[in-house]
């Protein structure tokens, strides 16, 4: 369990980097359309595979 907490938190870690880094400032420069393509692009993948992680953790307990 112990090595699918950590890859739980380096998906998020990665996750949380693009939305900081990428999704948000583009956004606020007015980059909307380049946002939304992170955003629904490979952020959409990151996070449904985050939701399948934290699903698959709580049948483990």
């Amino acid at each position: 369990m112990e090595a699918k907490l950590k890859e739980l938190k380096t998906a998020w870690d990665v996750f949380r980097d693009t939305r900081d880094n990428e999704v948000i400032p583009n956004f606020f420069a007015g980059k909307v359309a380049k946002a939304k393509a992170v955003g629904g692009g490979i952020q959409k993948e990151r996070f449904a595979k985050i939701s399948s992680m934290v699903d698959e953790l709580l049948t483990m307990t």
